[in-house]
């Protein structure tokens, strides 16, 4: 028993270094900035000087059908005054112009809490033998068999843990990925923002980012919580409550 026992602690001790070490390489790595993107996808760097000049190519021909608008359509129908749409499709071209460069400055904002959170150093975990000690007798039962009882419920509770815990760690990769298309692709977003016809797009963008951004902040907070979570469990773990 006593075996069987020393077995399954070091199981539970090894999935738990496993999961932390694992989770805690993935956060370090990805970060709110496009470095790994960029490295991992190095084409995304030629790719968007033809977005750009595809951005100002369409900013260009709505400048010209808002103006054909003005003077060709029927009275009566819908169209921004000329002066509006001229200095609206300048002041768009300059943000389609610089567009990474403007969502660089979003992803560095969110780069400092999710730096932060990355680099809270955890306080001492609590001891559970004291403050629970009727979940103790529940799950030690008194007993060697109780306790083997235990060290299987705890090894099931990691193993579970573990598998939501790297679903989440993918998502975050995936946010993390959906973030560096964004970024890549913002200065057709920007030729969206000159034409009020075109408008909800750059409005649906710009909040699709701020979106993003804000999930992939939340999402490093809740998995510091998980490896916090384990790490209090090696502390406090079954097999010391006997």
């Amino acid at each position: 028993m006593h075996l069987m026992d020393s077995l399954f602690r070091w199981l539970i001790e090894q999935a738990v270094s496993a999961i932390d070490m694992f989770g805690m390489s993935i956060l370090s790595v990805l970060g709110a900035d496009l470095t790994l993107f960029v490295n991992m996808f190095p084409i995304v760097e030629t790719t968007y000087e033809i977005f750009v000049v595809t951005a100002l190519t369409l900013l260009g021909l709505g400048l010209v059908w808002g103006i054909f608008k003005n003077f060709f359509m029927p009275v009566g129908a819908e169209a921004e005054h000329p002066v509006q749409l001229v200095a609206k499709t300048a002041i768009f071209a300059f943000l389609a112009f610089f567009a990474l460069d403007i969502a660089q400055i979003a992803l560095n904002i969110a780069n400092t809490p999710y730096q932060a959170i990355l680099g809270v150093e955890e306080p001492d975990p609590p001891d559970f033998v004291r403050t629970h000690a009727i979940m103790t007798l529940i799950l030690v039962g008194g007993a060697g068999g109780g306790l083997l009882v235990g060290l299987i419920l705890s090894l099931i509770f990691v193993v579970v843990v573990g598998f939501n815990y790297f679903k989440l760690i993918i998502e975050c990769v995936e946010r993390y990925l959906v973030v560096g298309v964004l970024a890549f692709t913002s200065p057709l977003a920007f030729a969206m923002g000159a034409s009020q016809a075109t408008n909800p797009i750059f409005k649906s963008w710009c909040r699709m980012l701020g979106g993003q951004l804000l999930l992939l902040i939340m999402n490093v907070w809740t998995l510091r919580m998980f490896i916090t979570m384990l790490r209090v469990f090696v502390a406090n773990p079954v097999m010391s409550f006997a």
